[in-house]
């Protein structure tokens, strides 16, 4: 055996060290549910208008106080020129303002409010499957891709758009249509039957984003059903 074949101290080289496999990804920690939610939101929305904001304050900051600065100008200016059209203009203002803030609750999916502050939208292109770790002399290991926790795609759509509860969809439009002075008072009554059988059915088969449909349209009945009572009140005292 040739001499230099061997080393000083007559052992043979050990083979190089392995490198190191990656290890799994490390776990993110969980945040802490957020205590607001929906339901809350809409009642809010529909009883004290653009004040409802103030529950998501940090995210709607911007269209509370838009809208109250506007709110504010047409009635100055309403009350300065004394204009009938004027006040048209801050009435119906003020109603496709109320009716926003409502909507804007409504379409939120649920996991906007339990991870509030810090809720994301999701995006499926960012969600892309983790690529193989190839290292020379190891065998290659795959990361597990992190699971979304995003509501699915169906979801979304159904608490935007509650096809499979059509009764909360009725009532929800019923209920803005009965908006109409005097004539709106049957849109009204149908807004609330229709919203007492989705309430029914989502008991049995849940449906995202049916029961705050369904509760935006009795809310806007009711409501609707009281300013109709006090507008008739204050006819007859005049008379």
């Amino acid at each position: 055996m040739n001499p230099n074949s061997a080393t000083t101290s007559g052992q043979e080289t050990p083979p190089p060290p392995t490198p190191p496999v990656a290890g799994p990804p490390q776990q993110v920690p969980v945040q802490a549910h957020s205590k607001r939610n929906k339901i809350t939101a809409v009642l809010l929305a529909i009883f004290v208008g653009i004040f409802g904001w103030i529950y998501t304050y940090q995210k709607d900051k911007k269209k509370f106080w838009a809208s109250l600065v506007l709110e504010l100008a047409l009635l100055v200016a309403a009350s300065v020129t004394n204009l009938f059209a004027v006040y048209i203009i801050y009435y119906l203002g003020g109603l496709g303002v109320y009716i926003w803030v409502i909507v804007d609750a409504v379409r939120r999916p649920e996991a906007f409010f339990t991870q509030y502050p810090n809720y994301q939208a999701a995006n499926p292109q960012a969600i892309q499957p983790a690529a193989a770790t190839v290292i020379p002399g190891a065998q290659a290991q795959v990361a597990p891709a992190p699971a979304p926790t995003n509501p699915s795609d169906e979801d979304s759509y159904q608490t935007l758009m509650p096809t499979k509860n059509k009764f909360a969809l009725k009532s929800y439009y019923y209920g803005c249509a009965g908006i109409i002075p005097v004539l709106g008072l049957p849109f009204t009554i149908l807004a609330i039957t229709n919203g007492r059988q989705a309430m029914k059915l989502y008991k049995t088969s849940p449906t995202p984003g049916a029961k705050g449909h369904a509760m935006v349209g009795i809310g806007l009945a009711i409501f609707e059903l009281i300013i109709l009572v006090v507008f008739l009140i204050i006819i007859a005292a005049a008379l």
